[in-house]
């Protein structure tokens, strides 16, 4: 027998008496006692090492984040068809106009996919092209908040100029009366008004309003006939700025007013429509629309509404995150997009480079805010000890002299790194200045690096890079290899390629090399990602947004797939596997890796990430109403049919694993799968906390900290069931098998102003310790073993990399160590691996857990979760803790004694793997907690007893050479 004695419970005890967990008197409470049976039947089979997501990664591509490639703007968007039309598509004009932002004639020349969905499947009906001077977005717009109206008895109301408005410029103004039922009147007399020259925040408190349950986009559209419209509309600008609006009230069941606002007089709206330049089949009401723009150029003055004209994101959609200046402004400067010739001696051109005219002592700066300090973790925080490197292509029609320099807090500190200054030639070149910052920045202001230059002349530039000299640009850092190599982890999840929304990529960019793409987090492309995917030993998860063309798509199979040999190939014939020849990778991209798993988009329910969501559709064939999990499941099944008609498409078959993403608590990714017969893996998204769970803000209480641990008894394995069983009915009726994964999963954070959430700077401080915490690492990791045991053979941990809140490591001031979720999950990986085996439970502590929010109440819960996996002749037992001292039963100790009967009789050697710290140990700032390995001797295993669980913990022994 093996008696295996765990650490002194001095300081715990000492702790809880002065807390007042233990009760007067009582010097040690007694350890539970705990008796497990593991028997040799497997339960589960081995479901194969975790997964990580990745977001924007790469040495540099947290500093100048996007825009220093300067190529053109890719606008993207979906939406569907409200009235039918031959050649128009007329749609509501919060799309046609991105909410009131884009003005008539910028979607002139866009490109149009029309898909309409029969028989619960998608069909392309046609692509075609928006005609010249065909895109239309005038008319009245809503001016109020949504679901808000002007009380129906008032007869006035002040209206506040939003600072970003335009100053000293025409606005236009109407009001119509709202009925009880939603109806409204005909319109008021319509009142121009201009805008005060200097626009500031408004004095006085901002005008009462009352809520409505508006329509659709909080836009009224049924004209009533029992009201009359209000009269006499007039408007006065006040001395402060404010504008007073009164008029004659309305007759009949009035319950509030609507304002609307316009750029342009009611005599010149068209509406909001686009016009097509070809000819097809007619659309439909219903019918779904994705439409492409490029732009190399911007203008505020042709492209961007009033409203929007100094909000830095929507007016500055379509122009370089490197400018803060329009072209078309002032004719002292000005700049553009210009193409590269074919023969460029820059490297990594892309398509277009910035060519930036400047008059005489006209200045201009290229760049932003890309460092901070130690208060915060946002932005990088430069290292004394290291070195970066910053690099630029440029040259001018005639010389000029360019400084490359810091600013923002850098220009206020003594020991601020001195500019550098480059006399530009007129033949490109490539510049390059290397430094070092003399400390670590206290504070969290921001510090910017720029280029700047001043005219006469014109400077050109292209790939404008910063980024630590010891890596290449876009690579990972040595350590990081390092932190995934120890992690064990399978495949990474391509995170940067998501969440666009309406600033993305085409397949050009996307497969251009990293640092270019103009829509991608920190500019990584596919082929970077990729290389830095097979160099860490892993299998891509690729996430590629929904809006491509089916060309794209064919394309995208191409590159993935297709063999190229220039002796019979050349771009004609494969022109996206020539392009990935021509960047050095020969062999197709296939041939790199085990697996490749794919995913349309990102949460494809989840509004935030819009335009690339599904709503509800009308099925137009059947006249049957989808479910949105229906529609995404349909226009899987769409793309992939284009897929399958590559042909290339065998080489990527027998690697290619399809994923849909769904939630827990819905029915959306079940009715996606079922609605997708190619769909391999139903995944969830599937938290142990925070805003994604629907939990309150954690505190750091014992109370607290049960939760957490007990969260996967009350709410993630009744779920991970639930979702099992549904898997199992959809693969018997669809007849393909369907395995069930989480897209994303571990500790969890709501965040302030999120859902409705209000969390203060010390709330979020708290939560940032308890999710860092060794209770949080053991919930973390129970809750991907329960769902193995379960069936879940894809988990994947959201996300790899340093950072705050769901980051696996510490940023690199503050030690860059890894967090217990993912220290734990990487030793499951690495040390643990194998078939679930039976374990019955004989004896365990147990509480009866009351229902709360979405959790349901579990009665005799059992407080230890106990697992046991086996690979040959190696078995696992997982031991973890779901006790904390004094919580629920005062006094306690939160310990476990526990017996484990094992299915062998000898082993050649045990490991025991231990965490330091206690339950509530956290590494937000420091590594406290970390992996302790011991080397036991082997021998007699009948009666393995472990003296000494302690609350919160996870122990791993790991029995060599088994032998019965």
């Amino acid at each position: 027998m093996i008696n295996v004695p765990r650490f002194c419970r001095a300081l715990l005890m000492a702790a809880m008496a002065s807390t007042g967990f233990l009760a007067s008197g009582v010097q040690a409470a007694e350890k539970a006692e705990a008796h497990f049976v593991v028997r040799d039947r497997v339960i589960a089979p081995d479901p194969g090492a975790f997964t990580a997501t990745i977001t924007g990664i790469g040495n540099g591509g947290r500093m100048l984040r996007n825009g220093s490639g300067f190529e053109p703007a890719i606008y993207r968007t979906s939406f569907t068809v409200t009235e039918s039309a031959a050649n128009r598509i007329i749609a509501g004009q919060a799309a046609l106009s991105n909410f009131d932002s884009l003005r008539s004639g910028t979607l002139d020349g866009a490109s149009v996919q029309v898909l309409r969905l029969e028989n619960r499947a998608f069909r392309l009906i046609r692509r075609d092209t928006v005609r010249d001077g065909g895109s239309h977005a005038s008319g009245w717009v809503n001016a109020l908040p949504f679901k808000r109206v002007i009380p129906g008895k008032a007869t006035r109301h002040v209206f506040d100029w939003d600072r970003w408005n335009r100053p000293d410029a025409p606005y236009h103004f109407m009001l119509r009366a709202v009925s009880s039922t939603g109806e409204v009147s005909p319109p008021s007399n319509p009142i121009a008004v201009r805008s005060p020259a200097k626009l500031r925040k408004q004095p006085g408190k901002p005008a009462r309003l009352i809520k409505f349950e508006a329509g659709e986009e909080g836009i009224f559209t049924a004209l009533s006939g029992d009201l009359t419209a209000p009269t006499n509309l007039r408007a006065k600008v006040k001395a402060n700025g404010r504008l007073s609006l009164q008029w004659d009230a309305a007759d009949g069941d009035v319950v509030g007013y609507i304002l609307y606002r316009s750029d342009l007089p009611p005599e010149e709206h068209r509406g909001f429509y686009l016009d097509l330049a070809g000819e097809g089949e007619a659309l439909r009401t219903g019918d779904l629309v994705i439409l492409s723009k490029r732009f190399t150029t911007t203008s505020r003055l042709k492209y961007h509404t009033n409203r929007v004209w100094k909000a830095e994101k929507a007016s500055g959609l379509f122009r370089p995150s490197m400018l803060d200046f329009f072209p078309d402004e002032d004719p002292n400067r000005t700049w553009r997009l210009a193409a590269h010739p074919a023969d460029t001696p820059v490297s990594e051109p892309g398509e277009t480079f910035l060519e930036l005219t400047l008059g005489p002592r006209a200045k201009a700066r290229i760049g932003m805010a890309t460092n901070s300090g130690l208060a915060q973790e946002f932005l990088p925080v430069l290292d004394p000890d290291a070195t970066y490197r910053m690099e630029a292509w440029m040259k001018a029609d005639t010389p000029m002299g360019v400084r490359f320099a810091l600013g923002g807090f850098h220009g206020k500190q003594p020991n601020k790194v001195p500019p550098a200054r480059f006399e530009v030639t007129e033949n490109w070149e490539k510049y390059t200045i290397e430094f070092s910052p003399k400390a670590l920045a206290p504070g969290k202001a921001p510090g910017q690096m720029h280029l700047s230059a001043m005219g006469p002349g014109t400077l050109s530039v292209d790939n404008f890079r910063v980024y630590r000299a010891d890596a290449p640009y876009l690579d990972l850092l040595p350590e990081q290899y390092e932190w995934l190599a120890a992690s064990g982890m399978s495949a990474l999840r391509t995170h940067a390629f998501v969440k666009t929304r309406r600033s993305t990529y085409d397949l050009a960019q996307l497969t251009d090399p990293g640092g270019l793409p103009s829509g991608t987090q920190s500019q990584n492309s596919l082929p970077q990602t990729l290389a830095v995917v097979e160099r860490a030993g892993m299998n891509p998860w690729l996430q590629v947004e929904m809006h491509f063309t089916p060309q794209e798509w064919l394309g995208l199979v191409e590159y993935l797939a297709a063999p190229f040999d220039p002796a019979v190939d050349d771009a004609t014939s494969k022109p996206w596997a020539a392009k990935r020849h021509a960047q050095g990778r020969t062999a197709p991209w296939t041939e790199a890796f085990d697996r490749i798993y794919f995913e349309l988009a990102n949460e494809t329910w989840n509004r935030l990430f819009a335009p690339w969501t599904f709503r509800p559709m009308t099925d137009a064939a059947t006249g049957a109403n989808l479910r949105r999990g229906a529609v995404y499941g349909a226009f899987q099944e769409y793309v992939l049919g284009i897929l399958r008609q590559s042909p290339h498409w065998p080489a990527l078959e027998g690697k290619l694993t399809t994923v849909v993403g769904g939630w827990e608590a819905r029915k959306f990714g079940r009715d996606a799968a079922a609605n997708s017969p190619g769909t391999d893996i139903l995944s969830v998204g599937a938290y142990i906390g925070g805003w994604e769970a629907k939990e309150a803000n954690t505190g750091e209480t014992p109370e607290d900290f049960f939760r957490l641990l007990t969260h996967v008894l009350q709410w993630g394995r009744p779920v991970a069931r639930r979702h099992a069983a549904e898997a199992r009915e959809i693969a018997t009726k669809r007849g393909h098998p369907l395995t069930l994964g989480t897209y994303e999963a571990g500790p969890g954070y709501a965040l302030n102003g999120l859902n409705g959430a209000k969390i203060s700077a010390e709330e979020a401080a708290a939560q940032e310790r308890v999710m860092k915490s060794l209770a949080s690492g053991s919930a973390t990791l129970d809750a991907f073993l329960m769902r193995a045991v379960e069936g879940f053979s894809l988990q994947n941990f959201f996300t790899f990399g340093p950072g705050p809140r769901w980051r696996s490591h510490a940023v690199a001031h503050r030690g860059v160590h890894a967090h217990p979720p993912w220290t734990l999950l990487s030793l499951f990986n690495t040390a643990a691996l194998g078939d679930f085996l039976e374990v019955e439970t004989r004896e365990v502590p147990r509480a009866d857990l009351p229902e709360a929010r979405r959790r349901q109440a579990v009665e005799d819960a059992p407080l230890i979760g106990a697992y046991a996996t086996r690979q040959g002749d190696r078995m696992a037992l997982i031991l973890i803790s779901r006790q904390v001292p004094g919580y629920p039963r005062r006094g306690s100790s939160g310990e476990s004694r526990v017996r484990v009967d094992l299915p062998f009789s000898r082993v050649s050697g045990i490991r025991r793997f231990e965490m330091t710290g206690d339950y509530d140990t956290h590494t937000l700032e420091a590594e406290a907690v970390r992996v302790v390995e011991t080397e036991l001797p082997g021998g007699d295993v009948a009666g393995f007893t472990i003296e000494n669980l302690r609350p919160g913990e996870t122990l791993i022994y790991v029995f060599d050479g088994v032998a019965r």
